[in-house]
């Protein structure tokens, strides 16, 4: 279980989600080859694989769309160890999942993507921990996008408030099609 693989430092930590995250992307392949043709699209699509690596289950929170909506019911949680895929079609959104509010701990998790229509433009993605609060009641739509849009193919981020850290990766399956996936975990998770 992931939660038994103790980290030393956070550059550790993130080196151990890297590896983690080739899983993830395979699992986002699969989906996509056992869900959707992918032959026939003519909007932007993107297909999202989360993974839960912490010791505790996420709930899922907000989410938002700049352009484009969600194709599939987003899951409302994810459990420790387990993943969730979600399907936008636009494609430039985000999702927050975060540590339930019994939790004693105040985790969560912001993961945000974009796939243009024009596939000369770049992919992104973007992720950022923190505490529910920063990122569930308090998140700021137009600063995400901001740094969505200055964001890369890969993105990690770790909040040494909450121990909330994710890495995410986006990369393009076809010319309409991205693959997008990222680990949601605990930096020295407790009970």
């Amino acid at each position: 279980m992931a939660s038994a693989q103790q980290p030393k430092d956070v550059a550790q930590a993130f080196e151990i989600e890297k590896s983690k995250l080739e899983e993830v992307m395979k699992d986002a392949k699969n989906n996509l080859q056992k869900n959707i043709d992918s032959s026939d699209q003519i909007t932007a699509m993107a297909l999202t694989e989360l993974r839960n690596g912490g010791p505790h289950q996420a709930r899922f929170y907000r989410s938002h769309s700049w352009s484009g909506n969600f194709m599939t019911r987003i899951p409302e949680f994810i459990n420790s160890g387990d993943g969730a895929t979600i399907v936008h079609k636009g494609s430039k959104a985000a999702v927050i999942y975060g540590l339930l509010p019994e939790n004693p701990r105040s985790a969560a998790w912001l993961l945000a993507w974009s796939k243009p229509d024009d596939s000369t433009k770049p992919i992104r993605v973007y992720v950022k921990g923190g505490t529910r609060d920063a990122l569930v009641q308090n998140v700021n739509w137009n600063e995400v996008e901001k740094e969505l849009d200055q964001s890369g193919e890969i993105s990690q981020d770790m909040d040494p408030e909450s121990g909330a850290m994710l890495v995410g990766r986006i990369q393009n399956d076809s010319d309409k099609v991205a693959l997008v996936g990222t680990t949601l975990n605990l930096f020295n998770p407790f009970p």
